[in-house]
């Protein structure tokens, strides 16, 4: 019966019209809307990048012609010219995935119905049923968590080789693998360092998760059990302070864990260490591990260790850790010169600021103001000025987002109050630092690494190198060795702005380095690369060369500026100075491989200041307009004329 009446079912003509016009303006209308709104903002739109890319991934293929859109030495003229029909057909296939990659995250940042809906979304989610997102958790009382930090530690242990294997085989065809054992990086960068008689201090800073379990499991107390930690920890901390326990154990199987061809890369690496295993038991590596004194001072004193809705940690629980360290190196290390001439002070200021996490989560404004908190920092000052790293001192300090936490002031929670200040503060004595926010495994060492290629010994005179990174690291990061061999300085061909110049010139785009998506990173602000060609001064003045490789601002709080949608070729009327590291070294940023080596200078657009980020297309800033609803009604009529004519030709051949 029900197959009878289901078969033979009638729907009126108004349902059928009105569901049919429904579907339509849905599949249709959406795209026609976006596609209106992206021409009317001169914005390229996802799609046609997108036939833009296959067709230039056809002429690789057949034609050998390099893509306008990739500086990567395989797709250059002369390394397609070479290639078989079949390497081209592989590099077409690679280019064309990294294509529908970057389409998809283009849909998901620039969708004016993403825009409009996830704000109030994610409100209703998190305010009444106490949801977070993919990256984020909400917790007991205002409590915001990393997924990534909670994973680290309630996962798998970090060097089983399972775990190893299937991180080796999380990459893609326009993305390499990670390398996931952090004991042969860690290793390899000490054997680096005791070469020139130089101690490494490892720093793994404990996840806000493993301090404050009960935040978002009841039943968990780490004043009662202990911090949480991974399983492998322990393992790894054996394996440091006994490296024979990884060169005589783990390293025999390392071929089948790691797999060809990387382990083919890795191999005269691991041979050093085998090689060198007598100047590496010599000056062992230091571990301090701040998880001890942070639980006391929080289960004891009722302390605060870590902020409510931030991936980082408490302005008290960096004081604590630089005591801490201090005290181990002051115990462990000999230094050549006395303690720093002009001492430091203290400076009480009250800062504040929405936590990284509570920022992801893309609330309305209104809503994300409950997750504001207010801290007291103390800054450290040194003469007239705030404290300042200095590139002669025996100690240098490599380290991530936890070190700039209070020491960029772009990151929103003050400055001169962060890791490397207190340490200095701590020791008496001065403190070099490099630090990078984010990928604290791989970012600090591989900056230290183009320094010294670039000819600037930054270990010239160091006693100690402290590395600090996130515990979740241990689980997540790359490990990739890295040479820090010392190079000799090169003419380069590049024109780089005088420590005092300022010019203003019109250039052309000939690359720009990737930006990433807004709000799919926990820092707010991002520098890209681009390489200008075609330089042009405004004035008189005649520059002395024609191309510059320029750090400019391409996300400022979590919003996309005009660089990442910058077009080759494009003519650009901008700024350039002088790079200043101090100011702005330690903020994320990503580089153009082929000129890693050279110096850099800085540069603003002269229609957008670095303050003046564009308002995204999934940004609640961004409105529609009268041309996006008549294109939306012209299309409904269109549609509609369309099905009327489709019923009538029914009806006709009914008749």
């Amino acid at each position: 019966m029900a197959a009878r009446e289901i078969g033979h079912t009638r729907i009126a003509k108004g349902p059928k019209l009105a569901l049919a016009m429904g579907f339509l303006l849905i599949v249709f209308g959406v795209p026609t809307v976006q596609l209106v709104f992206e021409m009317r903002h001169d914005r390229p739109s996802a799609g046609l990048r997108l036939a833009k890319d296959a067709v230039q991934a056809a002429s690789i293929w057949m034609l050998a012609e390099p893509p306008d859109s990739v500086s990567h030495p395989d797709f250059s003229a002369e390394t397609l010219a070479a290639d078989s029909f079949f390497d081209r057909l592989f590099k077409a296939n690679r280019f064309m995935l990294r294509s529908m990659d970057a389409y998809e995250k283009d849909l998901a940042d620039e969708s004016l119905l993403t825009g409009a809906m996830l704000p109030l979304s994610q409100q209703v989610q998190t305010e009444v049923f106490g949801v977070g997102n993919e990256k984020t958790l909400v917790g007991e009382a205002g409590w915001l968590f990393f997924h990534r930090s909670i994973s680290h530690l309630s996962g798998p242990g970090f060097l089983q080789p399972e775990r190893l294997i299937a991180r080796r085989q999380s990459g893609s065809e326009w993305r390499a693998p990670p390398q996931p054992d952090p004991v042969p990086a860690i290793l390899h960068f000490q054997l680096a360092l005791a070469r020139r008689g130089i101690r490494l201090v490892i720093v793994p800073v404990p996840n806000k998760p493993a301090l404050y379990p009960g935040r978002f499991a009841p039943k968990a107390d780490a004043c009662r059990d202990g911090a949480l930690r991974n399983p492998d920890s322990d393992q790894m901390l054996a394996e440091l302070a006994d490296p024979l326990l990884f060169l005589d154990g783990r390293l025999a199987d390392y071929a089948s864990v790691v797999r060809d061809p990387a382990f083919e890369a890795m191999a005269p690496l691991l041979e050093e260490l085998k090689r060198d295993r007598d100047l590496l038991l010599s000056l062992p590596s230091l571990v301090y591990d701040p998880s001890a004194d942070l639980l006391r001072a929080r289960c004891r004193d009722k302390t605060p260790v870590y902020l409510k809705a931030d991936l980082h940690w408490h302005p008290e629980a960096v004081e604590l850790c630089a005591k801490g360290l201090a005290a181990l190196i002051t115990r462990e290390v000999e230094f050549s010169t006395p303690a720093a001439a002009e001492p430091t002070r203290l400076s009480p200021v009250r800062v504040s600021a929405i936590g990284d996490i509570a920022r992801m989560l893309e609330l309305p404004a209104t809503s994300a103001e409950a997750f504001r908190e207010e801290i007291r920092l103390n800054q450290v000052l040194q003469g007239e000025g705030l404290w300042r790293p200095d590139p002669t001192a025996q100690v240098l300090l490599l380290g991530d987002s936890f070190t700039n936490i209070f020491s960029v002031e772009a990151m929103g929670w003050g400055e001169a109050a962060g890791l490397a200040e207190h340490l200095a503060h701590a020791l008496g004595r001065g403190v070099d630092a490099i630090a990078r926010n984010d990928k604290g495994a791989f970012n600090s060492r591989a900056a230290l690494a183009r320094e010294l290629a670039r000819g600037r010994d930054r270990l010239a005179g160091k006693r100690v190198v402290i590395w600090q990174f996130a515990a979740h690291e241990l689980s997540y990061g790359d490990w990739r060795m890295l040479p820090m061999a010392r190079g000799l300085p090169r003419p380069s061909s590049l024109w780089v702005p005088g420590p005092d110049e300022s010019i203003e010139a019109w250039a052309t785009v000939a690359a720009v380095s990737p930006t990433p998506r807004p709000m799919s990173v926990l820092y707010k602000d991002h520098l890209s690369a681009v390489h200008l060609v075609d330089l042009e001064a405004v004035g008189p003045r005649a520059l002395p060369a024609e191309a510059t490789v320029a750090y400019m601002f391409s996300m400022r709080d979590q919003r996309w500026t005009r660089v990442p949608r910058l077009r080759l070729g494009e003519r650009v009327h901008l700024r350039l100075a002088a790079w200043d590291a101090d100011r702005l070294g330690r903020l994320n940023r990503s580089d153009l491989s082929a000129f890693e080596l050279e110096e850099h200078s800085f540069a603003e657009l002269m229609d957008e200041g670095p303050e003046k980020p564009q308002p995204g297309l999934a940004s609640t800033q961004a409105r529609v307009g009268w041309p996006e609803l008549v294109a939306f009604v012209l299309l409904a009529l269109l549609l509609g004329a369309i099905l009327v004519l489709i019923q009538r030709n029914e009806q006709g051949r009914r008749c």
